[in-house]
């Protein structure tokens, strides 16, 4: 792809796609690649498959037929639950002591990387679990990135502040 703004790739418009919650897993049955490939495609286009917005994930569930509805929820599953349930990631490598929360918060934005994550997309991932009674806290994305940024040794990356947007995690030259 020569510019961020050509998000075509193998025929398809991976925008259209990703915005209207298809999984990486969905996209590369669609080209016949991998969906490795197909991650690498989405950030090369500048766009952000980690976490699908939940109404536009609820309003294609509800539209598709009980049999492709669980299909399509177990690959939007399959995509971040690793993030959401501390299965082995490359931070858990790094040597850094981190609570569950600057965890998860660290690992959807290293694999955002290179792209920016917003704020609401880390909340979004941070309540995914939780009850809809609980109320989610509006400081607390900014109170693990600060501890994040005092933690995380300068050789893995730094966590940047895209203003008044979100974030995004930049790995070192």
């Amino acid at each position: 792809m020569s510019s961020p703004q050509n998000h075509l790739w193998r025929g398809v418009d991976l925008r259209a796609l990703v915005n209207s919650g298809h999984t990486n897993r969905e996209i590369a049955e669609m080209v016949g690649a991998t969906p490795v490939h197909v991650r690498v495609a989405i950030n090369r286009a500048g766009l952000n498959s980690v976490i699908p917005n939940p109404e536009t994930v609820r309003e294609r569930a509800e539209g598709m037929k009980p049999l492709d509805a669980a299909n399509y929820l177990l690959g939007v599953l399959e995509q971040w639950l690793p993030a959401l349930n501390g299965t082995n990631h490359e931070v858990d490598g790094w040597g850094v002591d981190m609570t569950p929360l600057e965890r998860l918060v660290l690992v959807v934005m290293v694999d955002a990387a290179p792209n920016m994550i917003s704020r609401d997309q880390i909340m979004d991932c941070l309540y995914a679990t939780r009850s809809d009674d609980e109320v989610p806290q509006s400081k607390i994305v900014d109170v693990a990135v600060s501890r994040l940024r005092k933690k995380l040794p300068a050789r893995r990356g730094e966590i940047l502040t895209v203003f008044g947007r979100g974030y995004k995690f930049e790995r070192p030259a």
